[in-house]
């Protein structure tokens, strides 16, 4: 083989290796959010379905958006395992929306996990049940403590 072939063979190889590196960085960074918030479920002992990167929504921590009835409610739960979305008051945060395995009365439980520059900043568990009072729980809420908590609220 001449020297330039080498040369030439050599140069696709690198081209290939670069190009590969570029594809797994990316598909990482990419998916990045999502590991991590799989993450954090599975250490408070909760069990991912389904969910993550395919179901997800921006929004813009507004003054308005913090001081819903709603928000305050997430924010508290979040709260209890030590995030604080308000310190990203007027930053833009993607929503993840994750079924769970476990199960409520009758359908499945949920989580949401908010992030900001791929940092979590609040995460909680919520009930997807029909005809039942809204209610948001901390990670760390036993799955009792929640089933116990939706038979209460009806």
């Amino acid at each position: 083989m001449s020297k330039k072939a080498k040369n030439k063979y050599s140069t696709m190889i690198v081209v290939f290796v670069l190009l590969s590196m570029a594809v797994m960085i990316y598909l990482f960074i990419s998916n990045y959010p999502n590991t991590q918030a799989k993450k954090l479920l599975n250490k408070y002992g909760w069990d991912v379905v389904s969910g993550g990167k395919s179901n997800e929504e921006s929004v813009v921590l507004s003054d308005e958006y913090l001081e819903r009835e709603i928000s305050v409610m997430q924010i508290s739960a979040s709260a209890k395992i030590g995030l604080n979305p308000i310190k990203q008051e007027d930053e833009t945060m993607v929503k993840y929306y994750y079924t769970l395995k476990q199960i409520g009365k009758n359908d499945p439980l949920r989580a949401e996990i908010w992030l900001c520059k791929n940092k979590i900043i609040g995460a909680y568990i919520l009930h997807a049940e029909d005809n039942v009072s809204v209610r948001f729980w901390s990670l760390d809420t036993p799955y009792q403590t929640i089933l116990s908590e939706i038979e209460a609220l009806e």
